[in-house]
């Protein structure tokens, strides 16, 4: 533990107790936390058949879901509406990798023939519980959108396994690149085709 850890603890007024080496046991509840999250991101990675490069954002992922469930120990309060005293939009709440289908405005086009949609993958959402982070096929770019149609039963890693085995190429995208659109819509279900590529 360092000093300045140390200050920040005793500025807010909080002692850091240390436990024995080897004895999890001591420390049953931040243990069992940490499996919990875990084990949802493992069930995010597989469920979406993305690969483990991704591990990062079905973290991030497992623990916002956790942070948004409300805690009996706290009158029914989710840790997120007591940390930020925001109320959660559990609507807003979609299936981890399913695809994403943005819509490009006139303005960010490359062209005029380009294509009006961009085809993604749904790898979280971002802190203020209103913006969703996506994953552009195509391009390998994490960008931030608000509004976009999901298809919550389609999975594109899951028909094509092999596109996207690398690393992402830019990991957070600046807030100005953010592609926002007019509404989100979310499918229950869609034809068996593929949406074609460019």
């Amino acid at each position: 533990m360092n000093n300045q850890f140390t200050q920040l603890a005793e500025s807010q007024g909080f002692i850091h107790v240390f436990s024995p080496a080897e004895t999890p046991q001591h420390n049953g509840f931040a243990e069992r936390s940490n499996w919990t999250t875990l084990e949802k991101a493992q069930c995010l990675l597989s469920s979406s058949n993305l690969s483990n490069w991704y591990w990062a954002e079905a973290i991030n992922t497992s623990t916002f879901l956790c942070n948004i469930v409300p805690t009996p120990s706290r009158h029914n309060l989710c840790p997120y509406v007591l940390w930020r005293g925001l109320p959660t939009r559990i609507k807003l709440l979609q299936t981890f990798g399913c695809q994403a289908i943005i819509a490009v405005p006139k303005h960010h086009r490359e062209w005029k023939l380009a294509p009006a949609a961009k085809e993604g993958i749904l790898l979280g959402y971002e802190n203020n519980n209103t913006s969703y982070q996506i994953l552009c096929i195509r391009d390998k770019k994490v960008f931030v959108a608000k509004h976009i149609t999901f298809h919550k039963d389609v999975f594109p890693s899951l028909n094509n396994p092999t596109c996207l085995t690398e690393p992402l190429l830019i990991p957070s995208p600046a807030p100005e690149e953010a592609v926002a659109v007019d509404e989100v819509n979310t499918v229950e279900s869609v034809a068996t085709g593929d949406i074609p590529s460019n």
